[in-house]
């Protein structure tokens, strides 16, 4: 039995398709799906008052590529039926 840490996470054919048509709990669940890389991309360096260096999630970077996929998704029907 594998172990949830090493199970393969994807997003349902289905799924996709109901994003790009619009639907909300779709797109939310597509969003969900990319928030570890999400959460990578918007790391930031910070370094405290005792100098430890560490690292926060920057909202507004993570807000910027969810704002990015959603509208992606929302695009993809665009060029789909051209």
């Amino acid at each position: 039995m594998k172990s949830k840490a090493k199970e393969k996470r994807i997003l349902s054919y289905d799924t996709v398709q109901k994003a790009v048509h619009g639907d909300e709990q779709a797109m939310l669940q597509v969003v969900h799906f990319f928030q570890p890389i999400i959460h990578s991309n918007a790391l930031r360096p910070y370094i405290d008052e005792q100098g430890n260096y560490t690292f926060y999630v920057d909202p507004f970077v993570k807000g910027h590529i969810e704002n990015g996929l959603l509208r992606a998704i929302l695009d993809y029907q665009k060029y789909w039926n051209k």
